[in-house]
């Protein structure tokens, strides 16, 4: 690197946009997850179809972009980055909060930002299983269709089984790392969440607030006509000649 001191923090912030991205795919699966219930479930159900594509497509691309971003042999990844901000840590010149001083910054040696660096790999690896499954189910089903898992989809999920909750603790992981470097190089503390109100929670509660309407019968004794408001959609459900 010609200028470490700059390229590496242009490289953490496009790091930090690729968690921020599986971050959102990963929270409206969960979103998804929670409309398929209770009361909510009338709403889910009138795009039940196209719900169930678009979770198939988050969940495989959160895998794909996940074991992209933890690949110990890319050259470009957490663990690239972190490694080239070992190599790198003098010229980086990491700040923290001095513990004495809240209200001003002290630079980290070399040897105390490398010491950092080296427990966060630990923790990393902390999560070895469920990485490696991540690149196996990548590698094995995704990527390339292995004949085994071609043949019966299921059966990567026994050989490499990977739990939501264990995929979202290493996100988190991910997270906190990014987080801390960010403080380290940018002298600033970060939101690692997108917030928006136009996700798929707006979508159903709309759609749910119209569902509702359409069976109040005080509405209708009132003269609403629901399908008005539809005139789209209402050939599909009442096709002519049906």
């Amino acid at each position: 690197m010609r200028s470490p001191d700059t390229e590496m923090r242009t490289y953490l912030k496009r790091l930090v946009n690729c968690y921020m991205n599986l971050d959102c795919m990963d929270r409206q699966l969960s979103e998804m997850a929670r409309w398929k219930v209770g009361d909510k479930r009338k709403a889910f159900e009138r795009g039940e179809a196209f719900f169930n594509w678009a979770a198939y497509s988050l969940s495989r691309t959160i895998l794909v972009e996940l074991a992209a971003m933890l690949s110990p042999s890319a050259d470009r990844s957490l663990i690239d980055w972190l490694g080239k901000a070992k190599e790198h840590a003098e010229s980086l010149k990491p700040t923290r909060y001095n513990q004495n001083s809240p209200n001003e910054r002290e630079t980290l040696s070399k040897d105390a930002y490398r010491a950092v660096i080296d427990a966060q790999l630990l923790q990393l690896n902390s999560h070895a299983i469920t990485s490696d499954n991540i690149l196996s189910h990548r590698n094995k089903a995704i990527a390339h269709f292995d004949k085994p898992y071609f043949e019966n989809p299921e059966q990567i999920h026994e050989d490499y089984p990977l739990s939501k909750k264990d995929v979202r603790l290493l996100l988190n992981e991910v997270r906190d790392i990014l987080k801390d470097h960010y403080g380290y190089l940018f002298e600033s503390d970060l939101n690692m969440q997108v917030q928006s109100l136009y996700t798929l929670d707006a979508v159903l509660e709309y759609t749910l607030g119209f569902i509702r309407m359409q069976e109040d019968p005080d509405l209708l004794e009132k003269g609403f006509e629901p399908m008005k408001y539809l005139p789209e959609l209402e050939p599909r459900i009442f096709p002519r000649g049906a």
